[in-house]
């Protein structure tokens, strides 16, 4: 078979390679994401009448939506018209999600509801709410809940928790409530909704929830310690979330990794207990990397804390030479500290 760039392919432009060679071409630029090559191909394509065959025209334009040549795959769309099918309608709504274009996603997806001939596929309802829950725009996400209880997809675990997780994200949390009380609850359903109330600011809420998960036999997973934290570390409940990373580790035999131990060390920090901060530090099992550090000497800042800042900073500027907020942040933390002194020999009898 010819090389993947496409030119190998042909002679003489009136000698069509098999289709069979083309399909599988097609699907190799797919699963690369990259069409780079693909102008001779595409053009030859177009010359023989390919792009508008039903097989082959519908393979061209999920390859284009697949790699982000969304003009390219909707002209092809447009020229398929009555060879269009199931996949022809989601693979060009899905190309359209994935570069943020949510508002022409829809609008496509409207024109096929009101066609009526094609059914709306569960990847392009996850789609669409994935997009919903990033940009937080719950007009389009009312109008893709609907789309999903039409097409029969509200009791999928899936989309369930992608809907909780986009009305929780948006602050709807009446509502994410509501459908967690009605949908076929899983872990990520309960995760879901802890991360709302931790957003927020409801931490104690969110350990309700998490209490009500547990008593409910769903394991939580290292998503939910993620949120759990989150919402300790954001309302101050330190020792709620110093019990949650224990007994979730214990319990669960879940492996914390850096973003567990950074939020774990946030939530410490932010308390201004750095006696335990320094113990998570020196028991934790993987090295914090420039981040987590970075993080910490925010924390210093906040409560001009010099000694400790001047080791913290010395890990940043270790992994991070020439990371100039570093510098920053050190020497705001002793411009503050020089401000204290001198406020206590002001006040000092002499």
């Amino acid at each position: 078979m010819g090389s993947i760039h496409g030119g190998s392919f042909f002679g003489p432009m009136d000698q069509l390679p098999m289709l069979q060679d083309v399909a599988h071409v097609l699907q190799e630029w797919k699963y690369a994401k990259n069409v780079t090559h693909a102008d001779p191909l595409y053009i030859n394509m177009c010359a023989n009448g390919l792009d508008t065959h039903e097989i082959m025209g519908n393979g061209l334009l999920s390859t284009f939506a697949a790699c982000g040549s969304i003009i390219l795959a909707q002209q092809i769309f447009d020229r398929l018209d009555q060879c269009r099918d199931e996949l022809s309608w989601n693979d060009l709504a899905q190309g359209y999600v994935k570069l943020g274009q949510y508002k022409e996603a829809l609008e496509l997806v409207c024109k096929m509801e009101e066609l009526g001939c094609i059914g709306l596929r569960r990847c392009t309802c996850l789609a669409l709410l994935s997009v919903c829950i990033k940009s937080g725009n719950i007009e389009i996400g009312w109008e893709t809940h609907a789309l999903v209880v039409k097409h029969g997809y509200g009791d999928d675990v899936f989309v369930g928790s992608s809907l909780i997780d986009m009305y929780s994200k948006s602050g709807s949390l009446i509502d994410a409530r509501q459908l967690l009380k009605t949908s076929n609850k899983n872990v990520a359903c309960w995760s879901a909704m802890i991360a709302g109330q931790a957003q927020y600011g409801y931490g104690e809420k969110a350990i309700t929830l998490f209490q009500r998960m547990q008593m409910q036999d769903k394991f939580p997973n290292e998503v939910t310690l993620i949120n759990i934290l989150y919402a300790c570390s954001h309302a101050g409940l330190v020792f709620e979330g110093l019990d949650c990373f224990g007994s979730l580790c214990r319990a669960c035999h879940i492996s914390p990794n850096l973003k567990h131990y950074g939020i774990l060390l946030d939530l410490l920090g932010r308390a201004g207990d750095f006696k335990r901060v320094e113990n998570v530090l020196k028991k934790m099992p993987i090295k914090p990397d420039s981040s987590i550090w970075l993080s910490l000497l925010g924390i210093c800042q906040t409560h001009t804390h010099v000694e400790f800042a001047q080791h913290v900073f010395g890990h940043v500027v270790h992994l991070r030479p020439s990371e100039t907020y570093a510098y920053i942040l050190m020497s705001n933390i002793y411009d503050a500290e020089a401000q204290r002194q001198k406020q206590d020999a002001e006040v000092k009898p002499n």
